[in-house]
């Protein structure tokens, strides 16, 4: 065989074996210029003003509005970037993870998203509601009111299933045992958001496959209307808002507590970041992502009333565990079959 002709071959297979991943690694390089994603450049702005809000507000109640522009914006950047966080190992963890988990989940979300049976699904459920509730068939396009009332079923529809699944997660051991992942940072950082479990994310892309299918549905059926011929993109105004609205502040050590009026309805950063607390009062608290309503319904909420201190992690101390790149995708796995391997062996000596 001609070696001349052999090299080329192997450098083309190798190429397209690694082609799925570099295309994948540049696509989490462009996040940032993706609307969709969390962490586009406008919600990371409108954050960093809020921040920037936050910051005067608590410099001047101390007496700094004297400082000079440098001292400002020097003592603006040590309030968003606290060496207490940044010199930790877990911080800098959590932006290797970022990098590496994203990469990995933007090649596997299209392979589980794939449900050939929802269209189906959503077609005949639509059918069925449509034909119990005796709904006409709506002639011509949806009104702007029927498309804000779709949209905000939608959100609260899959909103909902996100708080079941994540207080399943909490409940259900072995589910516990991967969304651990999330909760074993000891410091938090906006991309500390994305320390999560494929496990976690393919549960939740099968959720709200599942329910946001049949709940469109079931509002197209209620609205006469087929619901392959939504436009899907109008809901994304509700979620443009809510991560528009300090949601990088949400896994961060930057306190930001709704009115409690507008925290029983909406969950705010500070809802969240008692989440992830340690502390007795705060465990299995507050599990709503954009409403908090249905943790004030389930006697899970807790709002708070004025600033509180808390240490975030594991109740149990075992964050060091979670201490690398294969420990957070590897360890669940350990655990869950240590835990399965030692109820059948209990099964067993009974």
């Amino acid at each position: 065989m001609d070696p001349a002709t052999t090299e080329p071959g192997i450098r083309q297979l190798l190429w397209r074996s690694a082609e799925p991943f570099w295309f994948a690694f540049r696509s989490v390089l462009e996040s940032p210029l993706r609307p969709e994603s969390r962490v586009y450049w406008l919600f990371l702005l409108s954050s960093l003003a809020i921040a920037l809000g936050i910051y005067l507000r608590i410099r001047s109640r101390k007496g700094g509005s004297k400082d000079s522009p440098s001292g400002m914006l020097g003592g603006f950047v040590n309030f968003c970037f606290p060496s207490s966080i940044w010199q930790t190992s877990s911080a800098w963890l959590d932006v290797r993870y970022f990098f590496f988990h994203r990469t990995v989940m933007t090649i596997l979300t299209p392979i589980v998203s794939t449900a050939t049976f929802l269209p189906i699904l959503m077609t005949q459920t639509a059918s069925w509601v449509g034909g119990f509730f005796e709904s006409p068939p709506l002639a011509g396009d949806p009104s702007p009111a029927m498309v804000a009332f779709y949209a905000l079923g939608f959100i609260l529809i899959t909103d909902f299933a996100a708080y079941a699944t994540h207080w399943l997660q909490h409940k259900v051991p072995f589910l516990w045992e991967f969304h651990k992942v999330h909760h074993s940072a000891p410091v938090m950082h906006p991309l500390t958001n994305f320390r999560e479990h494929p496990i976690d994310n393919v549960l939740y892309i099968w959720v709200f496959l599942v329910t946001g299918g049949i709940g469109i549905a079931c509002i197209a059926g209620l609205m006469g209307v087929d619901p392959r011929n939504i436009d899907f993109l109008r809901t994304t105004v509700f979620v443009f808002i809510f991560n528009f609205t300090a949601y990088q502040l949400r896994h961060s050590h930057i306190w930001l507590a709704w009115p409690p009026w507008l925290g029983r309805i909406f969950g705010s950063p500070a809802n969240h970041q008692i989440h992830h607390s340690c502390e007795e009062r705060h465990v299995n608290k507050n599990f709503g992502f954009m409403f908090a309503i249905w943790d004030w319904i389930f006697g899970t909420l807790h709002l708070p009333r004025e600033r509180e201190h808390f240490r975030i992690g594991l109740s149990d101390g075992t964050e060091a565990e979670y201490d690398s790149l294969a420990r957070l995708y590897g360890l669940p796995f350990e655990k869950v079959y240590q835990m399965f391997a030692s109820k059948l062996k209990r099964t067993r000596g009974a």
